[in-house]
């Protein structure tokens, strides 16, 4: 697994298919024929994750969302994301390198 730290980028797989119902998400991985559910914190992450995100804004974005202390929401946001990682349901997201004008 990459050393994930605040600056890490992060996105959904494009090839998962999804549905939010009632506030949970549940996420199909067809090649693998696997079915996740999450909860509402996860989903809200998964949400955010539909572009490149870095992890210090997912952090951000619960503590804005969720009103809970930062220290908290960053130990959440690693966990849900080495667990999806784990999973192959995110990816860590590299910037394409820039092209040189030389």
């Amino acid at each position: 697994m990459p050393r994930l730290t605040l600056r890490t980028r992060l996105r959904q797989r494009r090839d998962c298919a999804f549905q939010t119902l009632e506030g949970e998400t549940i996420v199909l991985l067809p090649r693998e024929r696997t079915v996740h559910q999450l909860n509402e914190v996860g989903s809200f992450l998964w949400a955010e994750l539909s572009r490149p995100a870095p992890i210090a804004r997912l952090v951000e974005r619960v503590c804005e969302e969720f009103d809970v202390e930062e220290a908290s929401a960053r130990a959440d946001v690693l966990a849900f994301a080495r667990e999806l990682i784990d999973r192959d349901l995110i990816l860590v997201h590299a910037p394409r390198p820039r092209r040189s004008t030389d």
